[in-house]
């Protein structure tokens, strides 16, 4: 029983100390307000749907997902907010993996931050 409590000690000291170690990077998700510099929309390569900037507000159109630590979106965490255009909702699901942000950082560590975002239809490429 004594080595069954030691080796959990053992355990949960280490994890802890790992989660405390200098220079380590938080792993939690972050709202906006908690982060130093916030995640931000860098590009879409597909452009048929795209984030914008609403002073709006309760912009009809709203989602939320997760962008993680090397600035893409998390699909499995897409969460539609509002929405009174299911067809431009279907698009934003579809073009959140084409979608490229800045991510948000805690001093010198990039973060996961929870991003929510207006959307709106997006311009198509021509071919050329």
């Amino acid at each position: 029983m004594r080595l069954l409590r030691l080796l959990v000690l053992v355990c949960l000291s280490g994890t802890h100390a790992a989660a405390q170690a200098p220079g380590s990077c938080p792993t939690q998700i972050y709202f906006e307000f908690q982060v130093d510099a916030p995640a931000s929309f860098r590009g879409d390569s597909s452009l048929h749907v795209v984030p914008v900037e609403s002073r709006e507000l309760s912009p009809p159109n709203l989602v939320q997902f997760t962008v993680d630590t090397t600035g893409l979106a998390d699909s499995l965490s897409f969460k539609v907010l509002r929405a009174s255009d299911r067809e431009l909702i279907a698009g934003a699901r579809a073009a959140l993996r084409h979608w490229r942000f800045s991510p948000a950082r805690v001093g010198s560590c990039a973060v996961r931050q929870l991003y929510q975002t207006p959307i709106a239809p997006g311009r198509r490429r021509s071919a050329i």
